[in-house]
Formats: structure tokens, C-alpha cells, sequence
């Protein structure tokens, strides 16, 4: 399979932070962004060069974000589900080799093939008490655009990482997940891209992005912490570099048929984490589900 050709896109398109995408049966993308209550995430929206970017987006319930296209080019014929790659990875403690094998969307965890986080079976339900953002993004393609330098050790949500010997956690080795998820969207040369932001008691807010040849429009969808986040104080005594991610926060939107399965991945943070102060804070994927109803 030949790489994506970034640059005819009209756009390329990032979503980080705390999500769960589908691709769903009518053929588009969806990301449900959980508004999580605990580590004060915030989701923005940023277009590269547009004077009213960055954008936050309200915490509150009945956000709904299209990304729509007038004149987008179809790539289901190329991409059927709607992602590059095979959709699935032989050993995730590997680099990849190859520019194809580093966008393989099969990086993204899919909550619901129960081998690949080995939590076995569950289902998307609505998260109690905090909002989801649904975001819609059509005529896209859906890869890997960054891996995290550092491997996860997967855990049991029971589990604590520092009470482990070091050949114990070793042990526990799970691997890389994505770090950044991508997409393109392509729109013929009189085409565009628009973004409706729609809330249930204020006006939608459109922005509407002209086809440039050559030129993609760079758009990000966020949703982390704003701030930096300080892990150890300087001079402070040294903690155990050891730290739990945010993957068991998926648990809220997700129920396991046996909840004593929850999973959680640790890693080694760095001092500073700028983004979010935690070793995973990524998009994860729904396999399998025909859309993502049941987050509402």
C-alpha cells in the first residue's frame, strides 16, 4: 500500500486527548470527546493562520462538531474502512520500519476487540455526570500520524505500578499506542471544508476553508490539559518515575461485562509534560459499534 499523500489534501486533521472514534455505518467518522471532571481537560479546535483560532469549545451537553465538505472526494474505494493500514499490529513493543507500518491506524486501541487491551467484552454507554462532545468528520481517512517515543506496561486497574519489582513491571510490558491520530480529507479544486459548531442554546458558529492546491489547511481537535504541568518539584526528593495514565478513565464510558478486567497503563513521565501530565492521554477506537449512540 502506497503512503498517504499528505499534501493533496485539502486538509490534515489532528485529534488528540481523551476520545473514543468510530467509523460508523453510514460511512463517517465520529469522535466522542469525553469532557472529563477530574484532570480539568479542555477541548480546543485551532486552524493554522485563521485569526479566530484557538478555539475552546463549551463544557457543556449538546456540543455537536460537523466537519463537513462541499465537493469532497469519496475514499472508500481506496480506504473501505475508512482508515489506512490493516487495522491491526503483529508486536506493538516493535518500531516501525517503514513510513506504512508507523501510520497503520491499528496503533489506536479498539475497545472492542477484546484481545487487544485484553479487558475482553464491554459496551459504549453514557458516561455519568459528564458531558461528550460529538464531533462528525466526513470524506476522511483516519491513520497513525505519531507514536510516543516511550512503551506503556498494562496493568490491572487494581494494580499498583510502584508496589512492583522492576522484572515484575518488565514483565507487564504492553507497547506503544498511537500518540496522535490524523486524517485527510480531500475536496476537488472548487470545494471546500466547513465546521459548524452547534450548541443547544446559542447561535452555530461556521467556519468555511477553501480547497488550496498544495497548501493543506492543518486543523486540531484537542482535548488535554491547557497547561503545563509540573510532575517534580526541582530539589524535590525523588519520586517513583512510575505513573498511571488515563486509559482506566475509558471505564466510565465503556462498561466490561466483568469489571474486574479494567485495565490502566503506566509508563516513565518525563519531569515536564507540557501536554498533559500524564503518560497516555490518547484516542482510542470502537471497532465494531455502527455508531457511537450509546455514548448519549
Amino acid at each position: 500500500m502506497p503512503p498517504l499523500p499528505h499534501d493533496e489534501a485539502t486538509a490534515n486533521l489532528f485529534f488528540d486527548g481523551l476520545g473514543i472514534c468510530c467509523f460508523n455505518s453510514n460511512k463517517i467518522w465520529e469522535i466522542g470527546f469525553l469532557r472529563d471532571d477530574v484532570h480539568e481537560h479542555d477541548l480546543i479546535l485551532d486552524i493554522d493562520g485563521h485569526p479566530d483560532m484557538p478555539l475552546p469549545i463549551e463544557d457543556e451537553h449538546g456540543v455537536v462538531i460537523r466537519i463537513t465538505t462541499v465537493g469532497g472526494i469519496s475514499q472508500q474505494t481506496d480506504y473501505p474502512k475508512g482508515y489506512f493500514g490493516s487495522g491491526s499490529v503483529t508486536d506493538r513493543k516493535k518500531r516501525p520500519t517503514s513510513l506504512e507500518e508507523a501510520e497503520n491506524f491499528g496503533w489506536v486501541i479498539d475497545l472492542e476487540k477484546p484481545g487487544d487491551i485484553d479487558h475482553g467484552t464491554g459496551h459504549l454507554t453514557k458516561p455519568p455526570g459528564i458531558p461528550v462532545t460529538r464531533t462528525f468528520i466526513h470524506d476522511a481517512v483516519f491513520y497513525t500520524a505519531s507514536l510516543p517515543v516511550k512503551r506503556t506496561h498494562r496493568l490491572l486497574d487494581s494494580q499498583d505500578g510502584n508496589g512492583l519489582s522492576d522484572a515484575e513491571f518488565e514483565a507487564l510490558l504492553f507497547g506503544r499506542e498511537n500518540d496522535l491520530i490524523g486524517a485527510d480529507i480531500k475536496c476537488g479544486s472548487r470545494g471546500a471544508i466547513n465546521i459548524a459548531i452547534e450548541r443547544t442554546h446559542a447561535p452555530t458558529r461556521n467556519y468555511s476553508l477553501p480547497h488550496r492546491p498544495s497548501n493543506p489547511w492543518q486543523i486540531s481537535l484537542t482535548n488535554q490539559r491547557s497547561t503545563p504541568v509540573r510532575i517534580q518539584k526541582p530539589g524535590a526528593k525523588r519520586q517513583h518515575p512510575r505513573r498511571k495514565g488515563d486509559f482506566q478513565r475509558y471505564y466510565r464510558a465503556f462498561k466490561l461485562d466483568d469489571v474486574r478486567r479494567q485495565r490502566a497503563l503506566w509508563g516513565f513521565a518525563d519531569a515536564i509534560d507540557a501536554k498533559s501530565g500524564r503518560t497516555d492521554c490518547n484516542i482510542v477506537f470502537a471497532g465494531t459499534s455502527p455508531n457511537l449512540d450509546g455514548l448519549f
